[in-house]
């Protein structure tokens, strides 16, 4: 392989580089795009561009890292990494290469919907997280959810076994990203789980979708038992299971060495989970005890969701109007706000139209459905989008939202309100400039006039839509 020196960088400035490859014909290829920012290492020495020849073979590229922040962009944009500063030092040197999914053995439910991508480093391991964004193929996903995706770590012992990762998906550029701490095979994948009760339940699709990414799972046989009551236990499971996969929090699920409750044994199946719950304030006993299998009213999901949402950013209470339900007065003084804040934010809705059901029990369906709203809320699902544009009140296809004149060329959204409460603060902003945040949705066809985004919030642009 060749090696290309770039001198006369300055340290501190970004520069790109685009290497490709021309046979005896004059056929071009897709070649690959470095971005690299060179650092001095250790505050002395300038480092390399980063920039090196892809070898001959097409399906594999090398790079040299650089000391400071770099993107590595190979495979016609199909594969992304972001480095950041210090992770490498000057030195070291990364091979992609693209194997075919074909003979891979995926596992019962599993679905490649990206090549396998081998990344190597010679055993050199990062010194800080690195981001992995892979191109996915819609069309080989065919009726299964985009949000069943996820990144998958072949086993090096066991390559029969894809390790699931994480990710968050991207459903306006096709694309999944991941945090790594390390170097193996990765590909997109999708998850198909099948739950013998879920058919045609109301719950069955979010239900699918965190079973997929390993929030939620089964009670063995092959069931969900989806309108069972939820156990303080099994709800605490599911809320630090949830959180833990933001990798931003850096949660690790464990025990306490010293143990908080004296109803929570060593040897139980949700010691781990329960106490870190209470940890992280999600949970709370009284007089050393946790009660792991007493039943969760509806108002006490409400207070553990809207903790749980707080850990990653924190909502204000105590500021909101009355519900629109003829039970309100039956909610308990210590979960008004959190209750009302649930059903602002599009988290929780009534059993029907006019009853909340304070104390009534939630069931595991109900509970599951909740985070996973609450997952999508923090971005945990797929990436969240903020628009700039005009509020409008179309009558295309039904009368509905739509943001015009967008800082993108020639796109227009169709806005669906997460709740009640955005509907009415959307329709006092119809005409004006605004900025929406919003996450595209999935499959929905009866709109033709542009993708559809449920906005999560939305405010006046004083900017005017710049």
């Amino acid at each position: 392989a060749l090696t290309y020196t770039i001198r006369g960088l300055s340290n501190g400035t970004q520069y790109q580089v685009k290497i490709t490859t021309i046979d005896e014909q004059g056929r071009e290829s897709n070649g690959v795009v470095v971005k690299a920012t060179p650092k001095a290492e250790g505050g002395s020495n300038p480092s390399s561009s980063g920039a090196s020849t892809p070898l001959q073979a097409v399906n594999e590229i090398r790079v040299r890292l650089t000391y400071g922040q770099q993107t590595v962009e190979g495979f016609n944009r199909d594969v992304l990494l972001n480095i950041p500063d210090g992770a490498f030092g000057s030195q070291t040197s990364l091979s992609i290469r693209v194997l075919d999914a074909n003979g891979q053995i995926a596992g019962s439910g599993m679905l490649f919907v990206s090549p396998v991508y081998e990344f190597n480093t010679g055993g050199v391991a990062p010194q800080r997280p690195l981001y992995l964004t892979l191109r996915f193929n819609q069309e080989l996903l065919g009726s299964t959810d985009p949000r069943q995706m996820g990144i998958y770590r072949q086993d090096d012992r066991n390559p029969a076994q894809w390790v699931y990762m994480g990710g968050i998906v991207d459903l306006l550029n096709n694309s999944i990203t991941v945090q790594l701490t390390g170097f193996s095979r990765y590909a997109v994948m999708a998850s198909q789980p099948v739950f013998d009760d879920l058919s045609g339940h109301w719950s069955q699709k979010d239900v699918e979708i965190l079973a997929a990414r390993g929030v939620v799972g089964g009670v063995g046989g092959g069931y969900f038992q989806p309108d069972r009551p939820i156990t303080r236990a099994e709800l605490s499971k599911l809320l630090v299971k949830m959180i833990a996969s933001d990798p931003l929090q850096g949660i690790k699920i464990e025990a306490s060495p010293i143990a908080p409750f004296k109803d929570v044994g060593p040897d139980a199946w949700y010691r781990s989970v329960v106490e870190t719950a209470a940890r992280l304030g999600l949970v709370q006993g009284n007089e050393g005890l946790f009660r792991p299998d007493d039943l969760v009213t509806r108002e006490e999901m409400a207070v553990m969701i809207i903790r749980t949402l707080n850990i990653q950013r924190q909502y204000p209470l105590g500021d909101a109007g009355p519900l629109p339900f003829k039970d309100g007065k039956q909610i308990s003084s210590w979960a008004a706000d959190e209750v009302t804040l649930a059903w602002q934010m599009g988290l929780m809705q009534g059993i029907n139209q006019v009853d909340f059901q304070p104390k009534g029990r939630t069931t595991r369906a109900q509970a599951t459905v909740v985070a996973f709203r609450v997952m999508e809320r923090m971005g945990l699902l797929t990436a969240i989008s903020v628009k700039k544009g005009n509020l409008i009140i179309s009558e295309l296809e039904g009368r509905h939202f739509a943001l015009t004149n967008c800082t993108e060329k020639n796109t227009s959204y169709v806005l669906l309100p997460a709740s009640a409460e955005l509907e009415r603060q959307m329709a006092s902003l119809v005409e004006q400039e605004v900025q929406v945040t919003a996450l595209p949705v999935p499959g929905m066809t009866q709109y033709m006039s542009g993708p559809v985004l449920r906005v999560l919030s939305i405010s006046k642009d004083s900017q005017g839509g710049g």
